[in-house]
């Protein structure tokens, strides 16, 4: 797994003006936010996939859910990128992170409760021969108490990382399909 440092100033300048998309990039992605929704911080994941949902195109399609199961696998499999996005554990809370995620070399991966999305990618390789891109963007919580609330610090990171996603997906020209007649 290779980090990207992006600082949050990086993120917050992104231009979301998309081009056509050419042949050698990806024609479709999946957004995962992931998390629990009743767990404070740990409802970052959904929240930044609602606000995507609503920004963008059909070819993108967007999946809430408390954790990375195995009926996954197949969804991640049937498109050229997956976008995770999840609340992390850290010492700096509201700290973004952005990781390009590739499949594991370690082949006794064996089900657990929870798998890494890295662990994810190896699935979709092993189990479908299917290699997509993969992304994670990830934001240092606070609080993992009961509560329906994020705090203000990842409150803030919604719409960075929203953003972020979005110049994400038209450097693959994935925000340009509708406009282009594909």
């Amino acid at each position: 797994m290779r980090t990207i440092k992006t600082t949050t100033a990086e993120m917050e300048n992104t231009d979301t003006h998309a081009t056509c998309a050419s042949p050698n990039l990806p024609e479709g992605a999946l957004i995962i936010g992931f998390g629990s929704g009743i767990r404070g911080d740990d409802a970052f994941g959904p929240r930044v996939a609602e606000v995507l949902e609503l920004r963008v195109p059909q070819s993108v399609k967007v999946q809430t859910c408390q954790g990375l199961t195995p009926d996954l696998a197949l969804d991640i499999a049937e498109t050229d990128m997956v976008v995770f996005i999840d609340c992390a554990l850290g010492e700096k809370p509201g700290e973004i992170r952005h990781e390009v995620i590739k499949a594991l070399n370690d082949m006794s991966l064996s089900m657990v409760h929870f798998l890494s999305p890295a662990a994810w990618m190896t699935w979709c390789e092993t189990l479908y021969d299917k290699r997509p891109v993969g992304h994670i963007f990830s934001v240092t919580g606070e609080s993992y108490e009961i509560s329906d609330t994020l705090r203000p610090c990842v409150e803030e990171a919604v719409d960075v990382v929203a953003r972020s996603v979005l110049r994400l997906l038209s450097e693959q020209g994935l925000l340009a399909k509708e406009s282009c007649g594909a």
